[in-house]
């Protein structure tokens, strides 16, 4: 590669994606480059793990890849915008350049709804924009018209849009056969940048700290939120076999993923570890769900019952904690590797089935621990999300058996990157109406994630049914306060399908929960801004 590289850079710009690179990219590389461009991610793990959850933190990150050897270094920060460090005493007469682009809104005001390819489309532009002599300003507003459009399209090679809507958006005139025309209007950089008063030749990095986000924003009166990105259950694919046709076989996770890809409307994938991901190489991984359009929105921690039957995050034996704690991390490499958000445990194990069984003090101080130590080997960028549920064949009493619980032990661990992952039906079964639950974890700004599905809930059991099918009024009601609360403005936060079809074929299944979601956050907006919904709370009167 470092060849190749060489051979261009005799005669042409080298732009560095970075995509799925972990190690280290090494100074002869970096020589012969003029432009390393990763994502936060990306960056975080070519700079051994530094925080880039901030502007600040991206800065620091993408300065230190230059300390490598880097001459360019420009990052995508998915709704953030982008990040372009350049300079050198022959670039303006400075050591350093930094130039920040925020986020374009889509063409016409539409709604972001599936950012994936938004980064490629992001460096594509500005590629173009550099080989027809565009100065980095224009480039990197090109590149933001790329991706503003990208995310308004679902799917990854559907949504890269046109070179004549980029330079549209961008209000830049589009180049000649001769090269950049000098007829573009101006666009002036005070328009794009954090500080009104930042220098126009460098400007000052600056992002929102998540206290700056307005907890309850008030809802547009005049455009529906978008509808977050949708991952359903990977395991779900296993069910009716002999309707797939496809090469891969079902009992591999490379074949579950091709299944999934034929679901109209997902984005993300959701993998477990160990069990989907033992044995493999993040790069099989990685080219399975560039081959279905899909990324991985997160890693769901199955521990083995074999080593953890007993308990893991809240064993009586510290090294059996330890063992857990350890797994945990483990599985955050595949979050960093995959470059997903999340980390989900399901603390499947981690109850009692009798009275005078357990210390739940002791217990309890334990999870605190261990969370924390979990949540501190992810590093910053993984958000880690505990999902509870309040009973299971495994462990009759879940020691967190309910929402307050969980936000209780959120509190006690302290760390800003943990967090809830509600379940509809686990809520269900705890007794609780999973809206009030959601409200009760973004009021302690912890709710991470959300899986939707639905049960009757007879005898306690987790039926894992298709999303509204029992109880649709409580269903749209979450749905309501999910907008209310502005879930889904974030990369990270997304909707996942956690069904359970048996006699169904799994693909309709899933296409039927995306209808069915679809359907409801429309009507959910719809009350919303017909004020209909704020009167009935108004009034407390839930027939109006």
């Amino acid at each position: 590669m470092a060849r190749r590289a060489d051979s261009l850079h005799q005669r042409a710009v080298v732009l560095l994606d970075a995509g799925g690179e972990d190690r280290a990219l090494g100074p002869t590389l970096l020589s012969l480059v003029d432009y390393v461009a990763p994502n936060e991610g990306e960056l975080s793990r070519l700079t051994d793990g530094m925080p880039t959850a901030t502007a600040d933190e991206a800065l620091a990150a993408a300065r230190a890849l230059r300390a490598q050897g880097a001459a360019a270094v420009l990052v995508t920060l998915g709704d953030r915008g982008a990040l372009l460090v350049h300079g050198g005493v022959e670039v303006e007469g400075k050591e350093e350049v930094v130039l920040h682009q925020p986020a374009l809104r889509p063409p016409g005001g539409g709604a972001a709804v599936d950012a994936t390819a938004a980064g490629d489309a992001f460096r594509a532009a500005f590629g173009v924009a550099l080989a027809e002599g565009r100065p980095h300003r224009d480039a990197l507003r090109l590149g933001a018209a790329a991706g503003a459009i990208a995310v308004a399209r679902r799917g990854a090679m559907p949504s890269l849009p046109r070179r004549e809507e980029c330079y549209a958006l961008a209000g830049l005139a589009v180049a000649g056969a001769g090269g950049a025309t000098d007829t573009a209007p101006a666009v002036e950089w005070e328009e794009c940048a954090d500080s009104a008063a930042a220098d126009e030749k460098q400007e000052r990095v600056d992002g929102p700290s998540d206290a700056d986000v307005e907890l309850w924003p008030s809802p547009s009166p005049s455009a529906a939120p978008p509808l977050p990105l949708l991952a359903s259950r990977l395991n779900s694919m296993r069910a009716r076999p002999e309707l797939w046709r496809g090469a891969e076989p079902l009992s591999s996770v490379l074949g579950l993923i091709a299944r999934q890809a034929s679901v109209a409307g997902l984005s993300l994938v959701e993998l477990n570890y160990p069990q989907h991901l033992e044995g493999l190489a993040a790069a099989e991984v990685l080219a399975a769900l560039r081959a279905a359009g899909l990324r991985a929105g997160g890693v769901a921690m199955r521990f083995p019952e074999s080593a953890f039957s007993a308990g893991a995050l809240t064993a009586a034996s510290a090294d059996v904690r330890a063992s857990a704690v350890r797994l945990a991390a483990e599985a955050c490499g595949w979050v960093h590797a995959l470059n997903a958000s999340q980390l989900v445990v399901w603390p499947q194990f981690d109850g009692y089935d009798y009275n005078l069984q357990v210390d739940y003090a002791a217990a309890l101080d334990a999870a605190a621990e261990a969370y924390g130590a979990v949540a501190d080997a992810c590093g910053p960028r993984v958000r880690v999300s505990l999902e509870f549920k309040p009973t299971d064949e495994k462990s009759r009493f879940a020691l967190v058996p309910s929402t307050g619980a969980a936000v209780e032990l959120v509190r006690r661990v302290g760390r800003p990157n943990f967090g809830l992952t509600l379940d509809f039906g686990h809520l269900l079964m705890a007794g609780e109406n999973p809206a009030q639950s959601a409200a009760l974890a973004h009021g302690a700004r912890a709710l991470f994630g959300v899986q939707l599905n639905d049960a009757p809930v007879r005898l306690g059991a987790e039926d894992g049914l298709a999303f509204a099918s029992a109880h649709p009024q409580a269903a749209l009601e979450l749905l309501f306060w999910l907008q209310r609360a502005g879930y889904g403005r974030g990369e990270r936060e997304h909707l996942y399908f956690d069904t359970f079809p048996l006699r169904e074929d799994p693909v309709a299944e899933a296409e039927h929960n995306v209808r069915v979601v679809g359907e409801l956050w429309a009507a959910a907006a719809a009350m919303a801004a017909s004020g209909v919904a704020e009167e009935a709370l108004r009034a407390r009167d839930g027939l109006a």
